[in-house]
């Protein structure tokens, strides 16, 4: 690696923009955060409106019928629904994994790269997807990429030109300082 000069391949760099996700969940951190959060809001806001709905229509019910006989028959008439949140809340979940993807995805990539390119030197050029948030971040990566390469380049120009003269300085100086 060092030592070489690198060529920036521009056809090398280029990535499919319209790959089709296999993952959708690549940052637990991140979306697992972020589905505890929405959990905890469902959850407290059916919580709050079921018990709000039936405390409704209990004091406002038939007054001839005792309070827990309300709370029951209340209870009875919003079990479907009840039922129908439960059954559509994991489709909601999964929702909410594929849309986080669509910026998560990208810092994950990003990360990604940002290693690669520390540690190796290079890495392709960045390109997300279609529907990705922060497309920005694909231009500026690049910027910042190329202008590595480029220094890369002349470090390892500049270090071949040192290594060129030194050579035959050290052995003058060996002889030179050998004749005394």
């Amino acid at each position: 690696m060092l030592g070489q000069p690198r060529m920036i391949d521009q056809k090398q760099d280029k990535h499919i923009s319209r790959k089709k996700r296999n993952n959708n969940y690549v940052d637990a951190s991140v979306q697992g955060s972020l589905l505890r959060r929405i959990v905890y809001h469902w959850v407290i806001f059916f919580g709050v409106a079921g018990l709000s709905a039936i405390l409704v229509q209990a004091l406002l019910g038939d007054p001839r019928l005792s309070l827990s006989t309300r709370i029951q028959s209340a209870a009875e008439e919003y079990a479907f629904f009840v039922l129908v949140v439960f059954a559509i809340f994991p489709a909601f979940l999964l929702d909410t994994i594929r849309f986080s993807n669509r910026f998560v995805g990208p810092i994950v990539r990003l990360r990604r790269q940002l290693r690669e390119l520390g540690t190796r030197g290079d890495t392709p050029s960045m390109k997300f997807r279609d529907d990705d948030f922060w497309m920005e971040i694909c231009s500026e990566f690049n910027t910042v990429r190329n202008v590595v390469l480029e220094q890369q380049i002349e470090i390892d120009n500049l270090r071949t030109k040192l290594a060129e003269q030194t050579e035959p300085l050290a052995e003058d100086d060996y002889t030179t300082y050998h004749q005394d």
